[in-house]
């Protein structure tokens, strides 16, 4: 039964990675396929650790679906937005 949950769960985090690629979400697929490898290869010493490891990174999946990484775009120099920043002697 265990078998199966584990295999469950890493079948849909791999197709939600290759999704990810497909529709140009780049950032997101790599970021979450890295972080598998590592839990993976951290917890490989373990099965109980491979199945909590393998349910984080499904929750890790869902969770940038719904919340994607979202990179920063560079200013024009003739921007009409004002910079907000502190003061330097902050």
């Amino acid at each position: 039964m265990e078998y199966a949950l584990l295999g469950l769960a890493l079948a849909i985090n791999f197709i939600i990675i290759l999704v990810k690629f497909k529709i140009k979400r780049n950032l997101d697929a790599i970021i979450e396929t890295i972080l598998l490898v590592i839990v993976l290869f951290i917890t490989s010493g373990s099965f109980s650790g491979m199945v909590v490891g393998s349910f984080a990174s499904l929750f890790l999946s869902i969770y940038l679906i719904l919340f994607p990484i979202e990179k920063k775009r560079k200013r024009r120099k003739n921007s009409k937005r004002y910079d907000v920043s502190l003061p330097k002697y902050f």
